[in-house]
């Protein structure tokens, strides 16, 4: 049995709750969820609404106590620290951990969550290696801490390579339009600043 750790419950991270539970992984195990400041009580309608993605949501959601929840087979315990130092991920058996936070960003930040293997759901300011399903997962090499790149580079990486094995790409150009993000502005409003 894998047992994972999901460090942050954004966009990224509730996608991959999401997906392991509607997907009913024999195997893997979400053992914990780190949200802080986030109140239980608000679990359900938070993973059963969504302003962007539609979700098959055949799942059912328990609520044990202020940090312990039931979904599907998943006894989940709720986290609540930012200092990823402090989460004990190793007291819950929990081997792998999901961080989507964006704040972990090197090797030396994924050591603090102190578990065998980190998977940042951002590109690394370091070194890291960088894998993409479909692209250049059959590369991985067993390293404990790994990053799957950026959201866009999700989206079109597979696309690309895909064409480039088949027809070959001689030139190209994309265009990426993101979803804003709860700390980014959906306006410039820095464009009057030095009139």
């Amino acid at each position: 049995m894998i047992y994972i750790g999901i460090n942050g419950l954004g966009r990224i991270g509730k996608c991959i709750l999401i997906q392991l539970i509607n997907n009913n992984f024999k195997k893997i195990k979400i053992k914990a969820i780190n949200i802080p400041d986030f109140n239980i009580e608000n679990l359900e309608n938070y993973l059963n609404n969504d302003s962007t993605h539609k979700y098959l949501n055949n799942f059912k959601i328990e609520i044990i106590n202020e940090n312990l929840c039931k979904i599907n087979n998943h006894l989940i315990h709720i986290l609540n620290n930012r200092d990823a130092s402090k989460l004990n991920w190793r007291s819950l058996n929990i081997e792998y951990v999901i961080d989507s936070t964006g704040v972990y960003l090197t090797q030396d930040k994924c050591f603090q969550h102190n578990v065998d293997y980190v998977i940042m759901c951002a590109p690394p300011k370091d070194n890291t290696n960088q894998y993409v399903y479909n692209v250049n997962h059959d590369l991985y090499d067993g390293e404990s801490i790994i990053s799957n790149a950026s959201c866009t580079t999700n989206c079109i990486s597979p696309v690309l390579k895909f064409l480039d094995t088949n027809y070959k790409i001689l030139n190209a150009n994309f265009t990426t339009i993101h979803a804003t993000t709860a700390s980014q502005n959906t306006i410039d409003t820095n464009r009057f600043k030095n009139r």
